[in-house]
């Protein structure tokens, strides 16, 4: 989950009070590209280094993703950015 690296990994930090705007652009496409077929593959790696007691939720998730339920990989890079009140998020 290299994305998810980038948000959460110290890179670029925000300063406090900062506010930064984020255009995605093309997202139908990234909706597309990052669905549960990209799901499917990016809860299978996590499962595979999962805490045991977690692998249970993560077989529960896949198999959603399998029936096209639950969210996708588009979906939590999506939560990551709206979780931070100092970024503003437009999709295009």
């Amino acid at each position: 989950m290299r994305l998810m690296i980038f948000f959460y990994g110290g890179f670029g930090n925000i300063e406090s009070g900062e506010e930064y705007t984020i255009i995605w652009r093309n997202s139908v496409k990234s909706k597309r590209d990052l669905g549960y077929e990209e799901t499917i593959i990016k809860l299978n790696e996590i499962l595979k280094n999962c805490h045991p007691t977690n692998k249970e939720s993560v077989i529960q998730e896949i198999r959603g993703a399998k029936m096209n339920k639950g969210p996708t990989v588009f979906d939590w890079i999506e939560e990551i950015i709206l979780d931070n009140e100092n970024v503003t998020l437009i999709i295009e």
